[in-house]
């Protein structure tokens, strides 16, 4: 049987913000206390086989010292990195603007290279009372979004499937116990 577990990172440093594509740091103690817990059980289950995260740091941090601690293959896979929220992405909810003016945006041109846009907190409003209708300035709609990520997972099922095929048909293939017969050539 094929098991994965998805392990959502700890919280991060910063102000209370759509976190998606700003690639933010974790709370250092919680990461310590999270990757603790997940050597544990690798030491006592050998639950893991392998670790796949995003690329953004906040889950490269922990996946990479657990690979390295406990010996385990590490893939970055960038159709699993979280939604780019455009214009409000890393943007802590304190500094958007409440009037009908907006705010010019200029920090969050490392997740697209486009003119400035306009954030206003009723644009983020309308997304959360609709998110898969209402696409954030410059941000990535939901569609697309869910998308990337399915076609992901898709990939990475067919790859374990594969590697889980593989391991089976050489467990089979060996003689197994001292009482196994060699197979005739």
């Amino acid at each position: 049987m094929l098991e994965i577990d998805l392990i959502r990172y700890v919280k991060v440093v910063g102000k209370p913000a759509l976190y998606g594509c700003t690639d933010v740091a974790p709370i250092a103690n919680e990461n310590s206390r999270l990757l603790k817990y997940l050597v544990g059980q690798q030491k006592t289950a050998h639950a893991y086989q392998g670790i796949i995260c995003s690329p953004l740091r906040r889950c490269q941090l922990l996946a990479t010292k657990f690979s390295q601690l406990c010996q385990l293959p590490l893939e970055i896979s960038a159709g699993l990195q979280e939604m780019n929220f455009g214009c409000f992405d890393g943007m802590p909810f304190d500094d958007i603007p409440f009037d009908g003016q907006g705010h010019n945006i200029s920090n969050q041109d490392k997740c697209f290279k486009q003119p400035k846009a306009k954030a206003h907190c009723s644009q983020l409003e309308a997304f959360f009372q609709a998110p898969a209708e209402v696409i954030l300035p410059q941000a990535e709609a939901s569609a697309d979004f869910h998308c990337r990520v399915i076609k992901a997972w898709q990939n990475l099922l067919t790859q374990q499937v594969a590697i889980a095929n593989e391991q089976r048909e050489n467990f089979y293939a060996k003689p197994q116990g001292p009482l196994a017969k060699k197979r005739p050539h």
